[in-house]
This record gives C-alpha cells, sequence and structure tokens, in this order.
C-alpha cells in the first residue's frame, strides 16, 4: 500500500481527511431525509443550501500542520515546494 511509506502525521491527516466523504454523507443525509421534490431544480437549491451551511466545518484548521508540510516536502520535493507562496 503507497501510503505505508508515508510519514506518522501525514498518514494519520490520509486516514482522517475525509472531504469527499463529508461531502456524500451530506448529500446523501438531505436527499434521504425528503421523499421527493417537485422539480430538479428545487433539489439543486436544497443541496446548495445545505452544502453552503458546511462550508464553515471545511475550514478548519490542519493540527500539527507544520509537521505535515515538511514530510509533504521531504517525501515529494520539488513537486510540493513548486506551490508554496
Amino acid at each position: 500500500m503507497a501510503c505505508t511509506s508515508l510519514g506518522t502525521e501525514l498518514r494519520k491527516i490520509t486516514y482522517t481527511t475525509t472531504a469527499i466523504e463529508n461531502l456524500n454523507r451530506e448529500i446523501r443525509r438531505v436527499t434521504k431525509t425528503k421523499g421527493g421534490w417537485p422539480s430538479g431544480k428545487s433539489l439543486l437549491i436544497q443541496l446548495h443550501l445545505s452544502l453552503k451551511g458546511k462550508e464553515k466545518s471545511w475550514n478548519k484548521k490542519i493540527m500539527k500542520w507544520a509537521t505535515i508540510r515538511r514530510e509533504l516536502a521531504n517525501t515529494y520535493g520539488q513537486r510540493f515546494t513548486k506551490y508554496l507562496a
């Protein structure tokens, strides 16, 4: 498995940061709580409003970011550091 070669902190954030899973869970929650919508547009509006409300939780700070950043720089070198501002 490719993740086993990563450092401890980097591996931890890979396993615990599931942004896509969180997004999918929110979409499933919205679509399961209501049986139907009058139109496709009303479904999209409801999904948009729900995801807009969840947007705050996606901007949380990452613990031990300095350590993770150092591990990424050591692992990927120039491929990672060229995107740092």
